[in-house]
């Protein structure tokens, strides 16, 4: 897809009468029809709704897009397993839609082995399996597998340097261009309509009314207007320029394949594939541009615009635009943090390339032949084996450690990889100018046979010299292949993760996908539903749309996506030090760095995690943090923290509408639960009631969720956040001495609030315990003031051995006193009555978000639950209390002695007060309280675990 920009004013009398001719009013219009946006529209369409209109410049599964470009692999799994039932979706509805759309996807189902060539990936590996939640029934699966095994299943694979491998069944490649047809054809057999055009403008017409209805206007190339109530930009490398044109800016990067890859599909039949599903659905397709995306706030739609002529109307907007999205979303004042990266690979092959092919590479004069002939020469004796030779289901094969994947494709062989930081590409001149509007995406290394207008990629493959020598070494019968080098184009974001769901009002996204084949049709699922039902299906805030606040500036976008791309395969390495620090550190950043502070990062915030690592490592270090903190006093920066304020007027009824607890009245501090309408958990909370003369309230959440929580909240009302929180457990004397207010139990309650001066500083002083489980006070001021506060009560604290602790004390603390957190054991996926927090529900409230479901909800009884466990090391004396060998989250539990899985664990850490390991699991409800259960930590190590009878503290209330 891509855009053609015409100048509002001069429209032709024939345009405008196409447009009067061609005005669209509905629910959804997507923007750009690769496999992102035909999934959404089939999805759609597969919920009964009929008014989609899904826009493309040209034809669909074209070489105008991304999606013909991808080598359509398609994998099952994932680092992190919140992903994990998405892309297992796809690979199900993969697998049916060949059937229901008689296009042809030609999946190969033949899985993906991943080898471990060292200790060190080993270990990883089987910590993966151990907490690989595999289900009787789940479509795919993950084991572990040694030498011989690998062996006997890919027998071209020298084992000799391999230790194991991680083999995943049922994954596979698809072609991405029949799927992409495929798509669309059940789209349209829904409802849908497909426009071939582009958007001129994008407008946003807001309607006041009971249902708060939004509507977008888009305005396309060729003279439509539509209106819909949802807008989507699934724009891929364009979605930034689609983004734009709403005045939106998406932090990605253009460029790069996701190569998690179990699988491999032909990308342009998927995307066919999808496209004719969504036209069997009943989904319009447009072949055309916007030219103008504008807001209409009297009618709350976006009004797009369109090349051809037409006017859109529509109550939801998606910008799917691929790397095409950025310059979609300027259109309505916005910018995608995003990048268009390169992405090289090639087909091995005994054959000589051909010149007339498009994309076809020969080495000759090219950079890349030196290296290769060194690489054939050095193995003369071998002699390249075409994959007819080899087993037909032979699976896919990835080496994490030198970034490549293999893959048989008929009578050849795709190989590629992700290169060195250093030689990473990525395409800034097109994010900046937006990407080339005339001509369609080619790939070739000959600038003479180009169109005029045409978008290169040039292949260089010589950018994986080291990852093919190695590939050659692991493989020898790929040694002395004829290579066909290739390239595509990706967008990415700086965490590699897409940008899904609502941006903007109702201004949706679906883009910079590093993998869009693999994950399409689970993401298409995931935001209709997300359309259809006003919230989202599943927990997945990996990939919210809008996690990158004004502190990723364009160099950390570049940056951090320039680490991400290379780093890609390293899975076990997340605490990346790229790109950091950003500009959002506290105030006291530097002086705790002093006193040997190790950071965490959550969402652009340096967060401590612990300080001064002694020798004997973590452990050590855990338990002396935590005697200070307990037995003296602590302070710990909490400046993370998001925050948001909501005022006005309107402020407490609103309040008790959006929140199910009962709100702190004035003056005091509480926790609260967010609902869907479903009554499941959208966010836990802590609210307080701050100020004497307006009603005014201070929200406390996570920073990975705070402009979720934003979005969630809707409302007109303020967005002010206070800039530091430092939350510090201390002792009442400590602040005595700073300040002339009573500090007693008397004088200050339990979950009260005061405004008072500690030392020079003004703050707003919270006691509370949710945090820790201990007494706290939390102080809330401004941001310049930080280090100055911090220095009055190191002062003040001395004589008391006030230290300094961090985020890996606080999370021991808080398991000890059995609080849970958002993220672990708080998410989409449960109800407050099912993880133990009813309590939290005031159904004396007349009425508040969800609160008819959770009625139901409450006098239902669940099959799992939450227990606390423990594990005695007396009991575990064959497996080393060391802090590796710890439950973390997501390891299975298990009865002693049997295989069947009854639970999984969501966060653990070492409890000093009981000198053994603790941790919070999802247990079967059948489950009796003096089982002994098995908790499996991988390295072929399993715990015994005790369900926690007592609390080891007895919270503060």
């Amino acid at each position: 897809m891509s855009l053609t920009r015409i100048a509002f004013a001069k429209r032709s009398s024939s345009i405008e009468a196409v447009r009067r001719q061609s005005t669209y009013d509905v629910f959804a219009l997507i923007m750009g029809s690769g496999v992102a946006g035909s999934s959404v529209a089939y999805h759609l369409t597969k919920r009964n709704i009929k008014d989609v209109l899904l826009l493309e410049k040209q034809e669909i599964a074209t070489p105008s897009g991304t999606s013909f470009h991808s080598p359509g692999l398609v994998s099952a799994s994932h680092p992190a397993h919140r992903y994990k039932p998405i892309l297992a979706y796809s690979v199900e509805l993969y697998s049916k839609l060949q059937e229901e759309t008689n296009e042809i996807l030609n999946f190969e189902r033949n899985g993906t082995i991943r080898l471990a060539t060292n200790p060190t990936r080993l270990q990883e590996f089987k910590r993966y399996v151990a907490r690989d939640y595999y289900k009787e029934g789940d479509i795919c699966k993950t084991t572990l597998l040694g030498p011989n095994e690998i062996a006997k299943l890919v027998p071209i694979i020298d084992t000799k340097q391999v230790l194991g491998a991680l083999y995943t069944t049922n994954d596979g490649m698809i072609s991405a261009s029949g799927l992409n047809r495929a798509l669309v054809k059940g789209a349209k057999a829904g409802g849908a309509q497909i426009v071939n055009s582009t958007p001129i403008s994008i407008r946003y017409d807001k309607v006041l009314n009971c249902r708060t209805e939004v509507i977008g206007n888009v305005e396309l190339a060729n003279g439509s207007l539509v209106s819909t109530r949802n807008l989507l930009n699934a724009g891929g490398i364009w979605a930034n320029d689609i983004a734009r044109m709403s005045g939106h800016e998406l932090p990605m990067v253009l460029g790069a394949l996701y190569t998690t890859n179990d699988g491999m599909i032909s990308a342009s039949g998927l995307n066919r594939a999808l496209v004719k599903g969504a036209k069997a659905g009943g989904a319009q397709i447009v072949n055309s541009t916007p030219i103008s995306i504008r807001y209409d706030k009297d009618r709350g739609h976006w009004n797009v615009e369109l090349a051809n002529g037409s006017l859109v109307s529509t109550r939801n907007l998606l910008n799917a635009g691929g790397i095409w999205a950025n310059d979609i979303a300027r259109m309505s004042g916005h910018e995608l943090p995003m990048v268009i990266a390169e992405h090289q690979y090639a087909f091995l092959t005994n054959e000589e390339p051909k010149d007339s092919d498009i994309g076809v590479y020969k080495m000759e004069p090219s950079s890349s032949t030196d290296f290769i002939k060194t690489t054939s020469e050095r193995r003369s004796d071998l002699k390249f084996k075409r994959p007819d030779s080899v087993p037909p289901d032979t699976p896919a094969i990835i080496d994490h450690d030198s970034t490549f994947y293999i893959r048989k494709f008929g009578d050849k062989y795709i190989f590629g990889g992700f290169e060195p930081i250093e030689k990473v590409t990525f395409r800034e001149d097109w994010y900046r100018n937006g990407v080339p509007t005339e001509g369609s995406l080619v790939v070739t290394p000959d600038f003479s046979r180009l169109e005029k207008g045409s978008l290169v990629v040039t292949p260089d493959f010589s950018r994986l010299e080291s990852a093919y020598q190695r590939a050659c070494e692991l493989a020898p019968s790929i040694t002395n292949a004829q290579i066909e080098a290739k390239a595509a184009l990706f967008s990415m974001t700086p965490d590699g993760y897409p940008l899904v769901g609502p941006f903007d009002k109702n201004y949706w996204v679906s883009t910079a996908f590093l993998d869009g084949v693999s994950s399409g049709g689970g993401i298409g699922k995931y935001i209709s539903d997300w359309m259809v039902d006003g919230e989202p299906p599943l927990e997945l805030f990996d990939t919210d749309a809008s996690r990158y606040d004004r502190w990723a500036t364009r160099q950390f976008i570049v940056d951090k996506s320039r680490e991400t791309y290379s780093m890609f395969y390293n899975w076990s390495y997340t605490n990346r030090l790229g790109a950091r620090p950003t500009d959002r550190v506290s105030g006291v950043y530097g002086r705790l760095k002093r006193d040997k502070g190790h950071f965490l990062f959550r969402n652009g915030w340096e967060v401590p995690h612990v300080f001064d690592i002694d020798e004997e490592g973590m452990l050590s270090t855990l338990s002396r943090e935590y005697e200070m903190v307990t037995n003296k006093c602590g302070v710990i920066d909490m400046s993370w923290k998001g925050k948001i304020e909501v005022k006005g007027k309107d402020a407490d009824t609103f309040m008790n509408y959006a929140i199910c607890t009962q709100i702190p009245s004035l003056g005091r501090i509480g926790s609260g639960l967010m609902l869907t309408r479903q009554g499941r958990l959208f966010a836990p909370l802590k609210i307080f009631h701050h100020d004497n003369t307006r009603s005014a309230f201070i929200i406390i959440t996570e920073p990975e969720r705070e402009s979720r929580d934003i979005y969630w909240l809707r409302r007109a009302a303020s967005e002010k956040k206070f800039d530091v929180q430092i939350a510090i457990v201390i002792s009442p004397q400590v602040l005595s001495e700073l300040t002339k207010s009573d500090m007693t139990e008397e004088g200050f309650p339990q979950r009260s609030t005061r405004l008072m001066r500690l030392g020079l500083v003004a703050v707003v002083c919270a006691r509370s315990s949710t945090s820790t489980g201990q007494l706290s006070y939390e102080l809330f001021h401004n941001r310049a003031d930080s280090a100055k506060l911090y220095e009055e009560i190191i002062r003040a604290g001395k004589s008391h051995g006030v230290v300094n602790f961090g985020q890996a004390t606080m999370n021991a603390m808080r398991l000890e006193h059995g609080y849970k957190i958002w993220g672990r054991e708080l998410t989409l996926d449960t109800n407050p009555f099912e993880c133990g927090l009813g309590d939290l529900v005031d159904f004396n409230k007349e009425d508040f978000i969800g609160r008819a479901s959770a009625l139901g909800l409450s006098k239902q009884s669940f099959d799992r639950r939450l227990e606390l466990l423990t594990f005695d090391p007396a009991e575990n004396s064959t497996v080393p209390l060391e802090w590796k060998n710890l439950p973390f989250g997501m390891e299975v539990v298990r009865r002693e002695g049997q295989e069947k899985r009854i639970g999984q664990i969501t966060s653990g850490s070492y409890s000093v007060r009981l000198r053994r390991p603790i941790a919070f699991a999802w247990i079967d409800n059948d489950v009796q309280r003096d089982e002994i259960l098995s908790v499996d930590i991988g390295l072929n190590q399993r715990l015994k675990a005790t369900i926690l009878e007592k609390l080891p503290h007895t919270p503060i209330q």
